[in-house]
C-alpha cells in the first residue's frame, strides 16, 4: 500500500492512467503534483489546489501524495492498483480499509505499460 518514497511517486504506468480515465464518467480531481501523469488527457481532469478541502462532491479523485483519511467520509468506492513489484515507500495509504467498512467487490489483472502485472481492486464502502 505504498504511495511515495522520498517525495517521489512509485510508478508512472500510462496504462493505469488510461484505465482510470476510461473508468471515470466525469473529470478526475487531481492534485497539482499529479498533473504530469494526465498530460495526454487534458480534458479529463481538474486540478485542485487543496484536494482534501474540496467543497464539491466529485465522482473520481486521484490520490498519490495526500492523506486519504481526510477524504474517507466522501468515498463510496476506491480503486486501488497494485504492481507485481515491491517498491520501497515511506508514505502509505493511511487507512485500514477493513476497519473503515470497505470490502472488495472486484479484482482484475491487466498488463501495464511498465509492469508485467497490475492488479486492480475495487473496494466498496458498506
Amino acid at each position: 500500500m505504498g504511495m511515495l518514497f522520498h517525495g517521489k511517486r512509485l510508478s508512472r504506468d500510462r496504462k493505469i492512467i488510461n484505465d482510470m480515465v476510461n473508468t471515470a464518467k466525469k473529470p478526475i480531481y487531481i492534485d497539482k503534483y499529479s498533473e504530469k501523469l494526465f498530460e495526454y488527457h487534458s480534458q479529463k481532469y481538474i486540478v485542485s489546489e487543496n484536494i482534501t478541502n474540496e467543497n464539491n462532491t466529485f465522482n473520481y479523485c486521484f490520490i498519490e501524495n495526500v492523506h486519504y483519511k481526510d477524504l474517507i467520509y466522501k468515498a463510496e468506492n476506491l480503486i486501488i492498483y497494485n504492481w507485481n513489484r515491491k517498491y520501497p515507500a515511506d508514505i502509505f495509504l493511511d487507512i485500514d480499509l477493513i476497519s473503515t467498512n470497505f470490502f472488495i467487490i472486484s479484482t482484475n489483472s491487466m498488463k501495464g505499460n511498465s509492469h508485467e502485472l497490475v492488479i486492480r481492486q475495487v473496494w466498496k464502502h458498506a
